[in-house]
């Protein structure tokens, strides 16, 4: 059963496939690399560890006094699929586009959960609403924690579009699968990103055969910026995720908390 096909990140595809099937592609001459599914996890520390997506109606993402979607942008101007609690038009001058990834999930017998998660690009606790307006959202007047630090919230870049493409999701075992990000990857690069930036990852693994490390150099020699989390854990103390050093691969320097992997 093919899953998605590659033409960005990659030439390729993924899909599920019996052990004779494998065997027989990969006597095909055209047949360069086969990687079998693997799953990562979201990086966070203090907002809640199981989500990835957007909720559209914060004012963060208001489209008041934005500029039209520049003509580059080659995905259909405010392109959001329609899901569970989401459709097209929550899309704005600021949201300009909102996609999400789960086959992968799917194909691997993970059971998303319609109780808890919504498959589509909604939010539900908050880790991708926090990201996304942390990097630009807009300016919030009036903002402030149950009363305390009352004033004027913003993203780093409050001019900036906004894009999101939903791959972590509440499932019974594993929360992001390979294959997602890579298509989510490829479809960011297609629709004519700027700047990526994820907040998840995977094992520990060479460079070659690490998803993020090689869509990213896909992504970086088409001009787009890049940005990953390094990680709360690893090998050893020094160590981090997200590493390929053409990544920008950003850490706090200190923390509340240790956590390293036994």
């Amino acid at each position: 059963m093919l899953l998605y096909s590659y033409s960005q990140v990659m030439h390729g595809f993924s899909a599920s496939l019996t052990a004779t099937q494998l065997s027989k592609l990969e006597k095909l001459p055209a047949h360069r690399a086969t990687y079998h599914k693997s799953f990562g996890k979201l990086f966070t520390t203090h907002t809640p560890p199981t989500h990835q997506g957007i909720w559209p109606e914060s004012e963060s993402f208001n489209g008041r006094g934005m500029l039209p979607v520049l003509e580059r942008w080659k995905g259909v101007c405010h392109v959001c699929e329609n899901g569970t609690d989401f459709n097209s038009s929550l899309c704005n001058r600021k949201l300009i586009g909102a996609r999400s990834f789960s086959k992968g999930l799917k194909a691997a017998d993970e059971n998303l959960s319609a109780t808890i998660d919504y498959d589509s690009p909604r939010d539900l606790f908050g880790h991708g609403t926090q990201t996304s307006s942390t990097a630009a959202g807009a300016y919030v007047s009036g903002a402030d924690y149950y009363g305390y630090a009352e004033g004027t919230a913003k993203g780093v870049a409050p001019g900036a579009w906004v894009a999101m493409y939903k791959v972590v999701y509440y499932a019974e075992t594993e929360d992001i699968a390979a294959t997602d990000v890579l298509a989510a990857m490829d479809q960011a690069i297609a629709d004519g990103v700027d700047i990526m930036s994820l907040s998840l990852g995977f094992k520990q693994s060479p460079y070659y055969s690490d998803v993020i490390a090689t869509s990213a150099l896909s992504a970086i020699e088409k001009g787009i910026f890049v940005a990953c989390a390094a990680g709360n854990d690893g090998e050893a103390m020094n160590s981090t995720h997200n590493g390929a050093p053409w990544i920008a691969t950003v850490g706090a320097s200190t923390i509340d908390r240790l956590s390293w992997k036994e």
